[in-house]
């Protein structure tokens, strides 16, 4: 019952941790669907470009930034 209760654990741990790894996969994933839907809107619009240029890449380098992250 030992070894049973032990695997259970174990595969309990593993479940965790794919979970927690689809979630940080979705919040990435939401925000790079942000950034093409705004890049669709500016094509269609461009002159909010110059407005939204410096923000977009403050959205950028925190993107990446949290992706290196997460790398490590």
């Amino acid at each position: 019952m030992k070894d049973l209760n032990e695997s259970l654990m174990e595969i309990s741990e593993e479940l965790e941790n794919i979970c927690e790894e689809l979630s940080e996969l979705n919040s990435n994933m939401s925000t790079i669907g942000s950034m093409i839907t705004i890049n669709t809107l500016l094509s269609s619009h461009p002159e909010m470009k110059e407005k939204v240029a410096p923000l977009m890449e403050e959205l950028i380098k925190g993107l990446e930034l949290a992706l290196s992250e997460s790398d490590e």
